[in-house]
């Protein structure tokens, strides 16, 4: 028996800087996944910034991770573990369910498909917490009873968030398509369709689209309100300036 671990990595970690630093070098396994093999164990890097290990003990993957600086093991990061079991005896290529993974056997093409779907479901864990942030600033702006030229300018800043945020989950995931060796490779198909069904990586994604949908009508909405209060405040100046015109001339009519 042996297992995948996949843990979101910081930002500032690059693919480069995993290579030098566990003296590896990756090779392109599917679209946004690299692997190096280590005699029967894998190490997975994916461009949306998650590392898995396959068939690697606990203690192993912590000396890696301190040696990328991640102090304190995966247990602070989001992390998903999964495990794998190698059953030549299978009848198929491989089953799953929600608690295993198993092959018949350790195809690489396979391997590499798990280690992709695992990967996105963890960087979509990633952009769960981070529009979870969003909603609680947009919150803490609904809530203040007055908003001044600072919330709006707080508000673009906002909405501009929002923006990059969508456009970096759209890019990085590579949700939208998949990867192309599954048109030749009918039992990576199943296996990527099966696993993406389990994970429920589609209905995250389109959760995940229309709470970014939602919070960029929030905002719109509340600099829409900004703009027509601000509207109607210089209203009220021009009128309160009309009517001290007319009180002038009246006093120097009556003088």
């Amino acid at each position: 028996m042996m297992h995948i671990l996949s843990i979101s990595l910081p930002r500032t970690i690059t693919q480069e800087f995993i290579e030098s630093t566990f003296n590896i070098t990756f090779k392109r396994a599917i679209e946004k996944t690299f692997s190096a093999q280590l005699e029967d164990k894998w190490v997975f890097y994916t461009k949306f910034h998650v590392l898995s290990f396959i068939n690697f003990d606990d203690l192993t993957i912590q000396k890696y991770l301190e040696q990328l600086g991640i102090i304190g093991g995966y247990a602070n990061t989001i992390h998903e573990y999964y495990p794998i079991k190698h059953d030549r005896h299978l009848s198929q290529a491989f089953e799953i369910d929600n608690q295993l993974i198993a092959v018949q056997m350790l195809d690489p093409t396979l391997i590499a498909i798990i280690a992709h779907v695992v990967s996105q479901s963890v960087a979509l864990e990633f952009y769960e917490l981070q529009s979870e942030d969003l909603f609680q600033k947009i919150n803490i702006l609904f809530e203040k009873k007055r908003h001044s030229i600072f919330s709006k300018k707080k508000l673009s800043r906002l909405s501009q968030d929002i923006a990059r945020f969508r456009h970096e989950l759209l890019l990085d995931l590579y949700l939208l398509d998949k990867p192309n060796i599954l048109w030749e490779h009918e039992t990576a198909e199943q296996l990527y369709n099966q696993l993406e069904s389990i994970l429920e990586i589609k209905e995250r994604f389109e959760v995940l689209e229309y709470k970014l949908t939602s919070l960029k009508d929030d905002v719109r909405t509340i600099i829409d309100l900004l703009d027509h209060n601000h509207s109607s405040f210089l209203e009220w100046i021009i009128i309160w300036l009309i009517a001290f015109e007319i009180g002038l001339s009246l006093l120097d009519i009556f003088k």
